[in-house]
């Protein structure tokens, strides 16, 4: 998930970001990145430890490489890749169906 402190989408799609990873934790590596637009290293330390609602590996994205690479139209956005790396779903908004997605990269 691309995600920024002040993205309202991505906190719509926290409560079921949260219930994936409690469903499939075990089995699914989860990692957000903070992108780096109107953000700093700081300012997403300081609101990650302050609310503690990404599960998993946390990245910040300073120079933009990883969004870059993912081609990002914009925050919310959840890219869920299978164990082949291929890219099985993207999608944006606050209302995206994590656990289809997941169902799907482990088939």
């Amino acid at each position: 998930k691309f995600w920024a402190t002040w993205c309202g989408n991505c906190k719509q799609l926290e409560p079921a970001l949260k219930a994936a990873h409690a469903r499939h934790g075990a089995t699914v590596r989860f990692v957000t990145v903070a992108v780096s637009v109107n953000q700093s290293r700081a300012r997403v330390q300081a609101w990650h430890k302050a609310n503690p609602t990404h599960p998993g590996v946390m990245l910040f994205d300073e120079k933009g490489t990883v969004s870059g690479a993912y081609d990002v139209p914009a925050t919310s956005y959840v890219v869920v890749v299978d164990k082949g790396g291929t890219v099985v779903y993207t999608g944006s908004g606050g209302t995206q169906d994590l656990e289809a997605a997941i169902r799907t990269a482990l088939k």
